[in-house]
């Protein structure tokens, strides 16, 4: 699907067809989109609607079950042993450690990562002096942590976790929030998990973005269909409060996804291709075909091209972060 947000915005469905439903707050209601306020132009066969009351961006229509399964299994989250190439994994573990930062003030303690993947993040926290869990519905991602790190990681419905999975210190949820149909039930129950002086910490992608603006369809984030929701501060921070926590601060930056994020986004815009550059550095795409290796050599001509632009890159990151307007919401929140 070929369209403006304009050319979007008729073919909303009516309450009968199906009408997209907001939950981010906790109460399902209609929220068709807005015909005054553009929504991103995208390419899929999926559109983006705002919900007229918090300004969320919903995806519609939401994948059905079997469909998440398929994108899971493949592209960005192929069940692949080796992971990215071995010199950015070092680079990877670094930004890890830039995670830790709303922890400091903390004494290490119990932390639950909520969507913990391949166990990085885990891991570091582990060596901090944290005593680490981690919860990953995606099985071969908890089986690959488990078995490298010898970290216990459960999956699974998360309203059949164990009760002994409470009373955490902190709660930490990297960029998985966009992907759930309903956030803010798994926000109320991660309040309960968490102790009464604990801390939750939340990054996921800024739709109100500079870099999610100028980059539309090709922004590295928009990320469809995978990302269902997707949140400005507004939308996210009374997601919070609604489902029990108190906001204590909210940046918009967060070093590998602004950083990176405005590197993919002009390759992709710059080639018409989608992501290329990530899959091939995380190793999850080769080329099979002839298009595809036309595909690969416009990729790393322009990759070439754009990195020498470098540093105008890490003052655009910055600029915008330091204006709000950062790629990536990061939030610390505590019990209300």
């Amino acid at each position: 699907m070929d369209g403006s947000a304009q050319e979007l915005t008729p073919e909303i469905p009516t309450a009968e067809a199906g009408t997209p439903i907001c939950r981010i707050n906790g109460r399902a209601r209609e929220c068709p989109a807005q015909t005054d306020e553009p929504v991103l132009d995208i390419d899929s066969d999926w559109r983006l609607v705002k919900c007229r009351d918090c300004g969320t961006v919903l995806e519609q229509p939401l994948p059905t079950p079997a469909e998440l399964d398929g994108f899971y299994s493949s592209g960005w989250y192929a069940e692949q042993r080796g992971s990215f190439l071995p010199g950015l994994e070092l680079i990877l573990n670094w930004f890890m450690r830039t995670r830790m930062r709303y922890l400091r003030s903390r004494r290490p303690g119990r932390l639950l990562d909520y969507g913990s993947g391949k166990g990085r993040f885990l891991r570091v926290a582990a060596q901090e002096g944290w005593q680490v869990t981690g919860y990953e519905p995606v099985g071969p991602r908890g089986e690959f942590t488990e078995d490298r790190y010898g970290i216990r990681v459960y999956g699974g419905p998360v309203d059949e976790l164990p009760p002994e999975l409470s009373d955490f210190d902190a709660i930490t949820m990297f960029h998985v929030l966009e992907h759930l149909v309903d956030p803010h039930d798994v926000l109320v129950s991660c309040a309960k998990r968490l102790a009464d002086d604990g801390v939750l910490v939340v990054a996921l992608p800024n739709i109100d973005s500079w870099q999610a603006r100028w980059g539309g369809r090709w922004w590295l984030h928009l990320h469809a269909p995978m990302h269902l929701q997707h949140f400005t501060r507004s939308s996210l921070e009374e997601s919070l409060r609604s489902a029990g926590f108190r906001v204590e601060e909210t940046t918009t930056w967060m070093a590998e996804s602004n950083l990176f994020g405005w590197f993919q986004t002009i390759v992709n815009r710059l080639t018409g291709t989608h992501d290329l550059l990530f899959m091939l550095l995380k190793r999850v795409w080769r080329p099979c075909s002839r298009e595809d290796w036309r595909s690969l050599a416009s990729v790393v001509a322009v990759s070439g091209a754009v990195a020498i632009l470098s540093p105008l890159i890490i003052g655009l990151a910055a600029l915008e972060a330091a204006a709000g307007r950062g790629a990536v919401l990061h939030v610390r929140a505590v019990k209300a």
